[in-house]
């Protein structure tokens, strides 16, 4: 088929425009200005190439008691009857992972956060922050600084069905958990992802840990195409990540989906009397932009951070997101971070410090 000359250029014109939109589509976002609104208790940020929102159904910081769970999450018994809160010497206020009243009496002491999602999801994105307090013991431990030999610790469990952690035909993923002799894992007990590597070489002491997990299974393929899985933690000791692919045969006979969360999933075997666990910060995404998030670090370059924590939007668009002041650490002075569904992460970051002077 022959085209005239000015056919072919038009053409040309709306391949070289359809190639520029899908250039600019690839586009990671770009954070132009943050401005703070105290009168609104907004930050609000603006930019470009944001891509669309994620489904945030869960976040807590602890420090404003149930102020976030109530407008985010679909709880499945009221906050007061989850959330042990305990406020540490620096003035921070975290989750406690064991009711210390409810232990001094012999009763059973785990503290469960759980999550209803209100439908079947495959795909999440979890942030947490944990640590055990100095002069404690990690779970199932005996002395302080050690990792005990047993399994001992489901740091967060996603599931299907509340008997998902242990009917066979429901899909479960612990992310992650301690297995034994500061060995961890992504997986559950109808299937596994990966091994992730040994605590001693990036668990931070006395201090928190700053983790991510995300899993992704094809909704239209799940028994066939491979699983997709990442996992990071930040913290004084550096950042440490792990990404893969894990096959879906690991999963046979499940479901491939899931619909609630336990935060902490388990904690028992071992010696559990000095035990303490401490949660902050916890960030729960679902469905097919769970990757989109703003995350606040303290250092301008994300690979030399040491603190990460990722917070809530309040409205999110193309190019200007909102978020509430309360999500936000007023401590000190920290660098936000912004993704796109796709992962891509923002190559500037956007200095947020709520107590430090105005600029003139």
């Amino acid at each position: 088929m022959k085209y005239s000359i000015v056919v072919r250029k038009l053409l040309i014109s709306i391949c070289a425009l359809a190639l520029l939109s899908a250039h600019a589509m690839a586009q990671p976002p770009q954070l132009d200005q943050i401005n703070i609104h105290p009168l609104l208790k907004e930050i609000e940020v603006t930019g470009s190439s944001f891509g669309p929102a994620p489904n945030v159904v869960f976040f807590d910081n602890f420090e404003k008691e149930n102020l976030f769970s109530d407008t985010l999450s679909r709880l499945t018994k009221p906050w007061f009857d989850f959330v042990v809160t305990h406020k540490e010497s620096s003035g921070n206020i975290a989750h406690r992972a064991k009711d210390p009243v409810k232990a001094a009496l012999g009763q059973l002491s785990r503290t469960q956060i759980v999550v209803d999602f209100g439908k079947p999801y495959t795909e999440a994105f979890v942030a947490f922050s944990v640590k055990v307090p100095k002069g404690s013991t990690f779970a199932g431990a005996e002395t302080p600084k050690t990792f005990p030999p047993v399994s001992s610790w489901k740091f967060t469990w996603l599931m299907s069905g509340p008997r998902g952690l242990q009917d066979m035909d429901k899909f479960d993923v612990c992310l992650p958990s301690h297995t034994g002799k500061g060995s961890f894992f992504l997986g559950g007990n109808s299937g596994k992802l990966s091994y992730i590597d040994n605590g001693e070489s990036w668990w931070q002491w006395d201090d928190y840990n700053h983790m991510t997990s995300y899993i992704k299974i094809d909704p239209d393929q799940p028994t066939q195409n491979p699983i997709d899985y990442s996992w990071s933690v930040v913290n004084q000791r550096g950042i440490r990540e792990r990404a893969g692919e894990a096959p879906a045969s690991n999963f046979a006979g499940t479901d491939y989906s899931f619909d609630r969360i336990h935060i902490p999933g388990w904690w028992g075997n071992g010696d559990n009397s000095k035990f303490d666990g401490l949660y902050d910060n916890i960030y729960i995404a679902v469905g097919e932009n769970s990757l989109a998030r703003a995350v606040l670090t303290d250092n301008a370059i994300f690979s030399k951070s040491s603190f990460s924590i990722t917070i809530p939007p309040k409205s999110w668009s193309g190019s200007r997101i909102t978020f509430d002041m309360d999500a936000i650490p007023h401590d000190n002075v920290y660098f936000l971070h912004l993704y796109d569904n796709k992962g891509n992460r923002s190559a500037k970051a956007l200095r947020v410090c709520l107590r430090c002077p105005k600029m003139p």
